[in-house]
């Protein structure tokens, strides 16, 4: 399978991108708390993002993505890939990649 490219998917790319992921877990952790409470707009978008710098730095879970959603988009692995499947992802399909 192989989802187009539409432009709500490249807005959505863009601002999953946009977000300052902060690097720090503790910091990273206070922002999904914040997120998942709703206190930020947009908050999706946040744990988007924060999903998409917890998918990259970790192997397994990468390899998992790939495993399970890696043929919805075409091109080489990495993270262009990798920011691409999470915005066609739904939020349960990514709280189930990661184990939430």
């Amino acid at each position: 399978m192989y989802a187009p490219s539409t432009q709500a998917t490249k807005t959505r790319i863009q601002a999953i991108l946009d977000v300052d992921v902060p690097q720090k877990l503790s910091e990273r952790a206070e922002l999904w708390k914040m997120a998942q409470s709703g206190e930020i707009v947009n908050s999706s978008i946040v744990l988007r993002a924060i999903s998409r710098v917890d998918i990259l730095e970790s192997p397994m879970v990468l390899q998992y993505l790939y495993d399970l959603h890696g043929n919805i988009v075409s091109g080489p692995d990495g993270e262009d890939k990798v920011t691409n499947i999470i915005a066609l992802l739904t939020m349960n399909q990514l709280a189930d990649i990661l184990g939430y």
